[in-house]
Order: C-alpha cells, then sequence, then structure tokens
C-alpha cells in the first residue's frame, strides 16, 4: 500500500473515531462542548492531511518501527522505555483528577493566604522577642562575710550594712579589699 492511501485510511479513521465519541458524549452529557472539540479535532485531521504533516507522521512512525526493530534493548534502553511508561501513565492519571470549581480554588486560595499570614505574625513575634533588649541580669552578691559585715573597730561606718557602692570604681576597690588586694 502506497504511503498517500495509509494517509488517507489513518484520516478518516481518526475522523470517524472523533465523530463517534462525540455522538456518545452527547447523548450521555447533552453538552455542545464535545461536539465543539469533536469538530476541532476533525479538522485538525484534514488540515493536517492537506499541509503533508499527516505523510510526515506516518514516516516517523515507521522510522521508529525501524529504530525499535534495529536497537539492542540494554538495561538502559528499558529503564529508559519503564520511565516513559510512567511518564504517560502520571500524565494520563493527571487528567483523571477532578478539577476544582472556581468556588473551590477560591476557597484553597484564601485558606493558603491565611495560613501564609499567620506564619509570617509568628516569624515577626519570634523576630521582635529576640530583638527585644534584655534586661542585664544583676550579678547575685555574696552575703558578707562575718568578719566584713561588721566594721573593724575604730573605723566610722559611713555606709549602712549591706548598702551598695556607688560608683563602679567604689565597687571594684570593696572587691579588692574583700580579697585582701589593695
Amino acid at each position: 500500500m502506497s504511503d498517500p492511501a495509509i494517509v488517507i485510511l489513518v484520516s478518516i479513521g481518526l475522523g470517524l473515531i472523533a465523530a463517534v465519541w462525540a455522538l456518545l458524549m452527547w447523548n450521555s452529557r447533552h453538552s455542545a462542548r464535545y461536539v465543539a472539540r469533536a469538530v476541532g479535532i476533525i479538522l485538525l485531521i484534514i488540515g493536517a492531511y492537506l499541509t503533508g504533516v499527516s505523510g510526515l507522521v506516518l514516516q516517523w512512525v515507521r522510522g521508529l518501527v525501524d529504530w525499535v526493530q534495529r536497537k539492542e534493548l540494554d538495561t538502559a534502553t528499558w529503564i529508559g522505555i519503564a520511565v516513559a511508561v510512567l511518564g504517560l501513565i502520571a500524565y494520563l492519571g493527571g487528567g483523571l483528577i477532578k478539577a476544582p470549581t472556581r468556588e473551590e480554588a477560591r476557597q484553597r486560595q484564601l485558606a493558603h493566604e491565611t495560613e501564609r499570614q499567620e506564619r509570617l505574625a509568628e516569624q515577626a513575634a519570634k523576630v521582635r522577642q529576640q530583638s527585644k533588649p534584655q534586661p542585664a541580669p544583676r550579678p547575685q552578691q555574696s552575703p558578707p562575710l562575718p568578719s566584713q559585715s561588721q566594721p573593724p573597730t575604730g573605723q566610722p561606718t559611713t555606709k549602712a550594712p549591706g548598702a551598695t557602692p556607688a560608683s563602679a570604681d567604689d565597687e571594684v576597690s570593696n572587691i579588692l579589699k574583700k580579697h585582701g588586694l589593695e
């Protein structure tokens, strides 16, 4: 059989399949959507035949058959075929998933935005909490030793017992005195 005869027969067959599909879908759902799609498919088939694309597709199929016949099917080729089949299954399976309606899509988008805002608020609270200046911990003063709590005799008491020094210099000098260093 010659190439033009094969192309004509395949084009007619595909056109008939599209027409039968449109008729069955019209009977089940009474929607013009399927009729319009079938008309589009039939027009694509006619356009492919008139432009010669159908002949190119036929040559491509023959080349693919020749490649399969000549190709050694080693492990890498089988892995490639398996990956391609899994991709095709995933693509076709994705078509079976129900598309969300506009209302469902709006609800999902609103929920996503609310969740995002909550996450951002939590992050901002953490940043604010970390950036707050923490009050410096007050050093704990050890209670005075009994010998230091009472001034030696002959020295006047200038401060009340347990009073803190007035400046940092006084504090340092008191620590030095406490350890016997002056």
